[in-house]
């Protein structure tokens, strides 16, 4: 019996929440690849996501989408931790020539549709913090557009190469930006670390696919 897997619902697809992408931002975005979560985490987020929802039900509509907001992140820390912890289901990304094929795909729209600031290719996710450009109309390349053609080009590619069909990436994907330079640099620290506090290694530069721009790192 397929395990149930409403994921998009409470992390990777935050249909609840408008999305949000101010000219200029800062985005920490995060996307895995897919497989159905076990039945003990979906029901942990799940029933979080109830009672919260409970509690905030007599707010004004501000404070609620104020109070969402943090609870999100709550959930991500949730789900990050338990995907540098879980064991099963596909770790295609720690093939290199796989987590290549992705990286390069990262660089290559650098400076072309967004700045790309950082990232970190775990096992089965990826953490990425980039800033929209602005496109021909003054407006800034949509973040939905970025991803979309990022997915669709990994996934053909990493699928060709894996010699398989199907779903390589779960849909939606996770993001906020960041509101502060405190909070750029909490960021980078936690993409950076992610590896470290996975217990992959010891100190952050010996993880492969990891990087950094120069001038974020020393600002």
């Amino acid at each position: 019996m397929k395990e149930f897997d409403n994921s998009e619902d409470l992390y990777f697809h935050k249909r609840f929440l408008p999305h949000i992408q101010p000219r200029g931002a800062i985005l920490f975005v995060n996307y895995r690849l897919a497989f159905s979560l076990p039945k003990a985490i979906i029901e942990e987020l799940k029933s979080g996501k109830e009672e919260f929802e409970k509690k905030i039900s007599k707010l004004s509509d501000k404070l609620k989408m104020l109070n969402r907001y943090n609870f999100y992140k709550k959930q991500f820390d949730i789900l990050d931790d338990f995907l540098n912890k879980y064991q099963k289901g596909p770790h295609w990304l720690s093939i290199d020539k796989i987590a290549d094929i992705v990286q390069d795909s990262l660089f290559w729209g650098d400076e072309k549709e967004y700045e790309l600031i950082c990232f970190c290719i775990m096992p089965n996710h990826v953490h990425t913090l980039i800033k929209p450009l602005l496109n021909s109309n003054n407006k800034s390349y949509p973040l939905s557009e970025i991803m979309r053609k990022h997915k669709s080009f990994t996934a053909n590619q990493s699928n060709e190469m894996l010699c398989r069909t199907g779903s390589f990436w779960a849909k939606g994907y996770y993001d906020y930006y960041i509101r502060s330079r405190n909070g750029l640099h909490r960021i980078i620290f936690y993409i950076l670390n992610n590896p470290v506090k996975a217990g992959l290694v010891k100190n952050y530069k010996d993880w492969k696919h990891l990087w950094v721009k120069d001038k974020y790192l020393n600002m």
